[in-house]
């Protein structure tokens, strides 16, 4: 789908379009018409004759967060965005090495900043490790800002949303203490200890597996904030010498 769409349109001979459907990973055709005309926007833009990776880049965020926004943030907010979105990354990269594709600070949408990860090997069936994993990843970013603010920011609010979801199907499919349940028969005490003592538990091991990576922060957070993007090369690079 991407070939036809990229038929009349000056494609780069370095642009590779197999890692960009991998990329693209669930994206309708009409999204994918989307991704090929809008990376045509921004090399015209840039008065490039080509259309290269890099656009190819922007125009997958585009249709994934929407448009870049011009919203002017302080320095020291800029400094905890960065911090929560290397919590994601640093989690993500640990647990599943390999899957993040870009860290970004430039405002999309409603975010601020954001960590896009390579779309996983398609499957059906989530164990309790993967699903815990997932948590985990989930909770990077609030852990991050405890870690160096002692606090946490609004901005995880769509993360415990997340984590929420993924602890409920757990529940759901017997993957907790309380066994094979249904959910409608036990007591809103029970419901709530038990998804109280998951997300203790996992926001736990995830401070412990990130406190193991506080050069990392230290050294990604200065490329990040002076550039406002890491590839996901860049930060392995940086990961791999921890």
């Amino acid at each position: 789908i991407l070939r036809l769409h990229a038929k009349n349109k000056p494609l780069s001979a370095h642009a590779n379009l197999e890692h960009v459907a991998a990329e693209c990973f669930g994206f309708s055709g009409a999204q994918l018409e989307s991704v090929m005309n809008e990376s045509a926007i921004y090399a015209m833009r840039e008065e490039e004759t080509e259309i290269s990776t890099h656009h190819l880049s922007m125009a997958i965020d585009k249709v994934m967060m929407g448009e870049r926004t011009d919203r002017e943030s302080t320095h020291e907010e800029r400094k905890r965005v960065a911090i929560h979105e290397l919590g994601h990354a640093i989690s993500a990269e640990a647990l599943r090495p390999g899957s993040v594709s870009q860290i970004s600070l430039r405002p999309r949408g409603r975010a601020l900043g954001y960590v896009r990860h390579l779309p996983p090997k398609e499957q059906y069936l989530y164990t309790k490790p993967y699903i815990e994993e997932q948590i985990m990843i989930a909770l990077g970013g609030s852990v991050a800002e405890e870690m160096y603010y002692e606090g946490r920011s609004t901005g995880s609010k769509g993360d415990f949303e997340q984590a929420l979801h993924l602890v409920k199907s757990m529940m759901e499919a017997g993957l907790t203490n309380l066994g094979i349940v249904d959910l409608q028969m036990i007591t809103k005490e029970q419901f709530m200890e038990e998804n109280k003592r998951i997300l203790n538990e996992l926001t736990e091991r995830t401070r412990k597996l990130l406190e193991q990576y506080r050069d990392v922060f230290d050294k990604a957070l200065r490329s990040l904030i002076q550039e406002e993007y890491l590839s996901g090369k860049q930060f392995r690079d940086l990961m791999s010498v921890n």
